[in-house]
């Protein structure tokens, strides 16, 4: 005679199988193209293989704000993710100011979140790939109390977001935003001291220029003062460009770099 398998037994074993399924393990190299449809990305719609994000600036629908709780959940550090490469399109006709925000709660009030210090600035019309920092310089506390760290070992959801200043909420705005390959990165090309390929810049202090020494192709160097603010932007500058910056005020800024598939964040001193 068969014994029969009490039936809190089968509720049990059905809980474990669905839960080992929903819990993700990110990996470097694991991209989003969005050609299967929305692969866990709760807002938003796929049109022509892009992840379209629509927001009117007011209720529900105010917020140009995607988040996923599948895939991209997991151990950051365990896995070497410390980059994460998106590309962005603006169709709008106004600037947006694009964070990451990552968390250890289902929403952006629950756990502990950090988001991007500095946006991804991406001007109207724009079309291009960005890379987000995960390092402790790049991300800001904006929830909760645990160290970046912390949130990193235990990711529950990411989330894009348009937010002026750092936010794992964002703003509201009526806007249009489109992502594409969204791409986990290690830290393949991250910033090595007395390496050849070693970024850097001069003079320092600078007077009215500065300029960016290397041997990786520039994509695009970026001045934020201490506020985070944006102060001057390149797009894919030659590498023997010096950057002018006569009207700046005398100061410490930030300066980040993306160079190949990487950020390098300098300090620099304006006299």
């Amino acid at each position: 005679m068969k014994k029969r398998i009490p039936y809190f037994l089968y509720t049990f074993l059905a809980i474990i199988l669905m839960s080992s399924m929903a819990v993700a393990q990110i990996t470097v190299g694991q991209i989003d193209d969005f050609s299967s449809g929305l692969t866990g990305w709760e807002r938003g719609s796929v049109v022509d293989n892009e992840l379209e994000l629509v927001a009117d600036g007011a209720g529900p629908n105010g917020k140009l704000v995607t988040f996923n709780q599948t895939q991209w959940a997991g151990d950051y550090a365990a896995a070497g993710v410390s980059q994460i490469r998106i590309k962005m399109t603006n169709p709008g006709d106004q600037t947006l100011s694009v964070r990451v925000a990552l968390g250890t709660g289902t929403n952006a009030n629950l756990g502990s979140w950090y988001a991007s210090t500095n946006a991804r600035t991406v001007a109207a019309g724009e079309s291009d790939y960005f890379t987000f920092s995960l390092q402790s310089d790049d991300m800001s506390l904006v929830v909760g109390s645990e160290d970046l760290a912390t949130v990193l070992s235990g990711v529950v959801t990411l989330r894009i977001l348009h937010a002026e200043s750092p936010s794992a909420q964002g703003d509201p705005i009526s806007a249009t935003l489109s992502l594409d390959d969204i791409e986990a990165l290690g830290s393949v090309g991250v910033h090595e001291r007395n390496h050849e390929s070693d970024i850097s810049v001069y003079p320092t202090p600078a007077n009215d220029w500065f300029a960016v020494n290397g041997t990786i192709p520039l994509k695009s160097v970026t001045v934020y003062n201490m506020t985070g603010t944006t102060e001057k932007v390149w797009k894919n500058p030659s590498s023997n460009t010096s950057f002018a910056v006569s009207e700046l005020s005398s100061g410490l800024y930030i300066i980040q770099i993306e160079a190949g598939n990487s950020l390098w964040t300098e300090r620099l001193m304006i006299r």
